[in-house]
């Protein structure tokens, strides 16, 4: 898969934390962004902070992958 313009890294889902600017993606294609609210301990799951504050709960068993676009 290609990484996505802007894109630092991809990120295992346990290896996000508070603060990150993530791209989530599904298929190679970008379908949110934010930055990351309250992962998970064991990397199931992560809170997204998105446009104008809202919160997005996403699972990685829905095959989404994270990209770290910042630190």
């Amino acid at each position: 898969m290609e990484i996505p313009k802007g894109v630092v890294d991809q990120k295992r889902w346990d290896q996000v934390s508070s603060g990150d600017t993530v791209e989530v993606c599904l298929d190679g294609i970008p379908i949110e962004r934010g930055d990351v609210e309250l992962a998970s301990e064991n990397g199931d799951v992560v809170w997204v902070v998105v446009s104008l504050g809202e919160r997005r709960l996403f699972h990685k068993d829905d095959g989404l992958e994270l990209f770290c676009t910042s630190k």
